[in-house]
């Protein structure tokens, strides 16, 4: 609670952007979730791989399940990377409530 509420103070204080650097991040849960989605991931196309590649017949129940996690897992971050920076760039021109209303409105680029 009292993080949030640091947060808030200093937010009122920023001008522009906000870089990595100029504010407290915990990182620490970010450092655990990456290697564990990668993790995941990995074990994902290995599991496939073994069904679909080296024709183990015991892991056949698992391949459609393991494909989907691994590509959802790999889509997702860069659909919502797009989306943050159109986000961004919304905000640098000004006319963030028009800007988002164009940026859910069209495909992604």
């Amino acid at each position: 609670m009292e993080a949030a509420q640091n947060f808030m103070e200093l937010s009122k204080q920023v001008v522009g952007f906000i870089y990595p650097n100029e504010i407290d991040i915990q990182w620490s849960i970010l450092i655990v979730v990456y290697p564990y989605i990668t993790g995941l991931v990995a074990g994902a196309f290995i599991l496939a791989s073994l069904v679909k590649v080296f024709n183990v017949k015991e892991l056949q129940p698992t391949y459609r399940l393991a494909m989907l996690t691994a590509l959802a897992l790999l889509i997702i971050p860069f659909v919502i990377l797009s989306i943050l920076i159109k986000a961004a760039a919304a905000v640098e021109k000004g006319g963030i409530g028009r800007q988002l209303k164009a940026l859910f409105a069209r495909p992604l680029k």
